[in-house]
């Protein structure tokens, strides 16, 4: 031991890296995960956006419960006259939708009350807060939820989530090609 075998070769190898190669290579791959963060982000944002816009109509694509009929009142049965239905859309002027918003870069989705909407948040709570259910006659406005969120935990439907998970992760798969 401690003698080295004649003929044997010295197969050891020293190099030494580059710290500024190193940091140079670290600060690529955080800009390339920023970027894919970023547009997985935006990607969630409109695809929630999108189902938010989805839910507005006579059926809607994922409502976390169906709304009640439109009122069976002398005042909602003449409004059921002019509109020539006995569901709610939230459609009519498209005014409530109008204030629906989405910013990407903050992966926010909100509605709400406007000068000329005084009734947005209304719309989803109800009036007053009563998750869908009112007593007939009594003048209540009826929760319509457009947001897809469960109203007991006012988590996202699990519907909603996939979808919007799946977008976000095809997005940043995307990004990260680049």
């Amino acid at each position: 031991m401690g003698q080295e075998a004649e003929g044997a070769v010295d197969t050891s190898l020293t190099f030494e890296v580059d710290g500024g190669a190193v940091d140079a290579f670290a600060a690529a791959v955080e800009r390339r995960l920023d970027a894919a963060q970023a547009a997985g982000r935006a990607a969630m944002t409109l695809a929630f956006h999108g189902v938010v816009d989805a839910n507005f109509g006579s059926t809607g694509f994922d409502r976390p419960f169906q709304w009640m009929p439109l009122s069976d009142t002398p005042s909602g049965r003449r409004y059921q006259r002019r509109v020539g239905r006995s569901f709610a859309t939230l459609l009519e002027t498209g005014a409530l939708k109008g204030t629906l918003r989405a910013d990407e870069a903050a992966g926010e989705v909100s509605m709400a009350n406007t000068g000329t909407v005084r009734y947005a948040v209304a719309h989803h709570h109800g009036n007053p807060p009563n998750f869908g259910w009112v007593a007939r006659g009594r003048g209540e406005l009826p929760a319509r939820r457009v947001f897809p969120l469960d109203p007991s935990t006012e988590q996202v439907t699990p519907r909603t989530a996939a979808l919007v998970t799946r977008a976000a992760a095809d997005a940043a798969r995307e990004a990260l090609k680049a």
